[in-house]
């Protein structure tokens, strides 16, 4: 007779057979003095590690003899110039004080599962060429990664306001 319960390494594979993770990365720069804004999408990839996370949360082992998952809730910005794979846990390049906590998430459409995560850079804390930007979780384990294909450089008087809009269907 079969367990009712599925395997971690069964549950991950019918998860990367049956679920599809879409996602999508908005970057607005505002202007504080004239208001005007910027913006810049792109799409993600989602690590190695974001798969392993979700499947250890559905599996009901979050914290049973694994390390604890924490959720994505910090976005860092980098200036590399490699190109994004699966199997990356850090930005090629981070730019130093870029890395922030998580703004607010919100569950735009819990039908069919779809969430924004939002980041808000103030005026000034990151003022070199943007090329990639990394969204993990508070122990910096790395969940999206993804690079603008026209990067981008915030002036002294822009704000940063980084959305990622992630879809699980």
């Amino acid at each position: 007779m079969g367990s009712i319960y599925m395997g971690v390494n069964q549950l991950t594979k019918k998860f990367r057979e049956g679920v599809h993770i879409l996602d999508n990365v908005t970057v607005t720069l505002t202007d504080t003095i004239t208001g005007e804004k910027t913006v810049f999408s792109c799409h993600n990839i989602e690590l190695n590690y974001t798969l392993s996370a979700l499947s250890q949360w559905i599996s009901g082992k979050n914290n049973v003899g694994y390390q604890p998952v924490f959720p994505p809730s910090r976005c860092s910005l980098g200036s590399g110039s490699g190109t994004p794979a699966k199997t990356d846990t850090s930005l090629f390049t981070p730019i130093p004080n870029s890395t922030i906590s998580m703004s607010s998430a919100t569950p735009d459409s819990p039908a069919v599962g779809t969430t924004t995560f939002i980041f808000q850079y103030p005026a000034g804390q990151v003022t070199t060429q943007v090329t990639e930007a990394l969204m993990s979780d508070v122990n910096g384990n790395g969940w999206f990664h993804s690079k603008f294909a026209s990067p981008f450089t915030p002036s002294a008087s822009q704000t940063i306001t980084v959305q990622w809009q992630i879809t699980f269907n």
